[in-house]
């Protein structure tokens, strides 16, 4: 069921749904999901310039988690990014795609770009490279003490300022 979509059939966040998801867990199912993000940034056009959270992975995650039995922990995969098992399924393959296309795998040559401490920046320093938060994101530099093991290598105010010829370039190129 996809709680975000625009179709009303497919909305069902409801009691019955967590009910059965518990059940399941309860008994011994693993839970995965995507992200740690807690929510998804959602616009309205009818409302200009306001962002609104959406529940994200995340959030859905963390209400589930008390209904696995005790000592399940290898139940719970968080297959994004930042997840327990993401550096092995999204970074590594990554690196292991750059090294295919010609790169050498120097992990202080590659670097993660995003706007998340939880996803993005956590999943380069899980994987050992490099990370620039871009701060037209989700999050800004001023939300690192939140995230005191997720540290950025850079930060950049967006993408535009990571090319040679946007504009943090030196005048004269």
């Amino acid at each position: 069921l996809d709680g975000t979509s625009a179709d009303p059939s497919n909305r069902g966040w409801h009691y019955s749904l967590i009910k059965h998801c518990a059940f399941l867990l309860g008994q011994g199912a693993d839970l995965v999901y995507t992200a740690d993000d807690p929510f998804n940034s959602w616009s309205d056009d009818r409302y200009q310039g306001t962002i609104f959270p959406l529940p994200g992975p995340g959030m859905f995650a963390s209400m589930l988690r008390p209904v696995l039995p005790l000592g399940s922990h290898d139940q719970v995969h968080c297959c994004g990014k930042g997840g327990n098992v993401g550096a092995r399924f999204i970074m590594e393959s990554g690196i292991d795609m750059l090294k295919f296309q010609g790169h050498n795998g120097d992990r202080q040559s590659i670097m993660m770009v995003g706007d998340r401490f939880g996803t993005d920046i956590r999943g380069a320093t899980h994987a050992g490279i490099l990370s620039c938060l871009v701060e037209s994101g989700c999050e800004k530099a001023t939300d690192q003490s939140f995230y005191p093991l997720d540290t950025a290598t850079f930060t950049a105010p967006s993408v535009d300022y990571l090319h040679p010829y946007g504009p943090g370039a030196s005048a004269g190129g």
